[in-house]
């Protein structure tokens, strides 16, 4: 889900079994759609209720060991208030920091593939 400050900048979270800083979100289960499954994760990994919004992008991502390729959507989440943001609460199982990144820098924290680039 793609989520943004109040100044634009974006919400990356960083994964405890990766070492890269991703959008927060995560895979989808058995009957689950996309959407439900982005709603539920940013509820379990953030601790917000945040539904999924309008559908931002799909890309295909290679398999990467140990995870499959697959599908991957991204959602609008939209614009963070403080008081949200203050109340967020990572899970301690599943990410270890969070950060909001300017727009313009978001190509010198994310992998070059979720940018489209190459690696």
């Amino acid at each position: 889900m793609l989520l943004r400050d109040q100044t634009g900048r974006v919400l990356l979270v960083h994964p405890v079994y990766k070492d890269v800083w991703e959008v927060p979100g995560a895979t989808v289960e058995p009957d689950e759609s996309p959407a439900d499954a982005c709603t539920r994760e940013i509820r379990e990994e953030l601790g917000l209720s945040i539904p999924a919004g309008a559908l931002l992008c799909v890309d295909w991502v290679p398999a990467s060991p140990p995870w499959d390729g697959g599908l991957m959507f991204v959602f609008d989440g939209g614009v963070l208030t403080a008081d949200q943001i203050a109340a967020m609460r990572l899970c301690p199982d599943e990410l270890d920091g969070f950060q909001f990144v300017e727009p313009g820098r978001l190509d010198e924290v994310l992998i070059p593939d979720w940018l489209g680039g190459s690696p």
